[in-house]
């Protein structure tokens, strides 16, 4: 049996003004989207210290960047470019880009 490492079982823990450099968000904004529900949760250090998890704030500029890539994906469908010629235009497979016209789809007919 393999054992995990001690180390790679630790989660890192970033404060706010980490938070805001990732993120580019001020903290006003960061507090209002998670009042909201729509970034991620903090971690209570202590009475009045907070923290992220680093992998959930990197998992949100993901998602930040993924949505607008697929953004410009649709635009360019709906200019009426090929499925083929926005794959090479935006260096994505062409598989990637009828996945992501697929999800578009399927979330018009909900």
């Amino acid at each position: 049996m393999q054992s995990k490492s001690l180390a790679s079982s630790f989660k890192t823990l970033i404060r706010l003004p980490q938070v805001r450099q990732f993120v580019g968000l001020s903290r006003s904004e960061i507090y209002r989207r998670m009042a909201l529900r729509q970034f991620p949760k903090s971690v209570p250090l202590g009475k009045r210290a907070i923290a992220w998890d680093l992998d959930e704030i990197q998992a949100y500029v993901s998602d930040m960047i993924g949505g607008r890539q697929a953004a410009q994906i649709l635009r360019l469908a709906a200019s009426g470019m090929p499925d083929e010629s926005i794959a090479a235009a935006e260096g994505l497979s062409l598989e990637h880009v009828l996945r992501i016209r697929g999800e578009a789809r399927d979330g018009e007919r909900t």
